[in-house]
């Protein structure tokens, strides 16, 4: 469903991934110890943890995101389920990662921009050389 897309819903951010955003985001740190929700990590879905990286980095909705806040809120929040308040440290934020595409055009920017100064410096190696 996500595969070549970076929306749930046609080509622009609507209300719908902002909702599921909320939810992914906290999936790999709070549901899969918190609620037993550990058959597999949204990590591992690749379109959906690209989806997650694309909302969090492209998006801006890093900054709505205060991690701690939501890993003490969740583990000290219900004293049933973790009656000790433990919050675990882990995981590592996979989502702190941007994807790997735009990436891949950062480096591509700065390898033509390269390519460019370099020529430039050439050329004008050789008018100097000519004009001598």
């Amino acid at each position: 469903m996500l595969e070549g897309h970076h929306y749930l819903v046609g080509d622009r951010f609507t209300f719908i991934d902002l909702r599921i955003f909320m939810c992914l985001i906290r999936f790999d740190p709070v549901y899969i110890v918190h609620f037993k929700c550990n058959k597999r990590p949204i990590s591992s879905y690749k379109n959906i943890s690209r989806y997650v990286r694309h909302l969090y980095h492209d998006i801006g909705l890093k900054e709505t995101c205060d991690m701690d806040h939501i890993k003490r809120h969740y583990y000290g929040s219900h004293p049933n389920l973790n009656p000790k308040g433990f919050v675990p440290l882990g995981p590592d934020p996979w989502w702190e990662t941007e994807n790997q595409k735009e990436n891949n055009y950062r480096n591509y920017f700065a390898i033509v921009s390269a390519i460019v100064i370099v020529s430039g410096i050439i050329c004008l190696r050789q008018h100097r050389n000519n004009s001598k």
